[in-house]
């Protein structure tokens, strides 16, 4: 994880490093004190999170400051990254919001206490949605025969098991597959990555619609999955839990 941070002053680019590094330690910071230099930066590594200070002042100065907050905005990679915005006046923190949908705006001093529970709320979610992430790149295997299938997790959309076999759907293909090539893929169904919709189907929640009394309905023209009671809490479970799944 990437994490963008971009103060006027050494001392305030320092408290916010110390509170987001006791989140979390794993991410790579990367700290400056002038947005140009830091924009530069974001246009050759991915930021997940940017923690920026609104320019103050009059003039051309600021006005070039905010103009660079909103070419980060609106480049195609940061249309939807968490910015958190600190500032010295209220009517910027009012810009950060309406201009540049802000996570967050803070006026100075901040309330550390806040500040620490806001950081810690979104780099949760921020994590949680890096491991999906993650899994959703993974490459599976399946056989059938002497044919083998390699599908990346993100493009599988359904399996729904037989006596013997499996029916695969992905985005490009169905295809049957032996059931005993699914003992090694067991970490799909075991994790709870993909959602049991009842005893024989399993969908990757990628592409669920809409979840209803009875049944799954799927995205475009995948269809519908009968879904029974269990199914239902399966679901609650694993949108409660991962509220980015969908």
């Amino acid at each position: 994880m990437n994490i963008l941070i971009c103060m006027e002053k050494e001392k305030s680019a320092q408290y916010c490093l110390s509170v987001v590094r006791e989140q979390c330690d794993h991410a790579r910071f990367h700290v400056f004190h002038f947005l140009q230099e830091a924009w530069r930066k974001a246009l050759t590594t991915r930021m997940d999170l940017m923690i920026l200070e609104l320019p103050k002042g009059k003039g051309l100065e600021k006005d070039e400051g905010l103009r660079t907050l909103e070419c980060i905005r609106r480049t195609k990679e940061y249309l939807i990254t968490p910015m958190i915005l600190l500032s010295d006046l209220e009517d910027t923190r009012l810009y950060g919001y309406n201009r540049l949908h802000a996570y967050a705006c803070y006026q100075k001093p901040v309330n550390k206490i806040v500040f620490q529970q806001d950081i810690g709320d979104l780099l949760l979610g921020l994590t949680t949605e890096n491991r999906q992430s993650d899994h959703q790149n993974m490459m599976h295997s399946f056989h059938y025969r002497n044919e083998l299938y390699v599908v990346r997790e993100r493009d599988l959309v359904r399996l729904q098991r037989h006596s013997h076999t499996v029916n695969v759907v992905t985005v490009d293909h169905r295809f049957r597959v032996d059931i005993r090539s699914l003992q090694q893929e067991a970490d799909l169904f075991e994790s709870g990555r993909f959602l049991q919709c009842n005893r024989s189907d399993f969908v990757n929640p990628m592409f669920i619609c809409l979840v209803e009394k009875h049944r799954v309905i799927l995205k475009g023209k995948y269809g519908m999955i009968p879904l029974t009671n269990l199914g239902r809490k399966n679901a609650v479970q694993m949108f409660r839990n991962n509220p980015g799944s969908r």
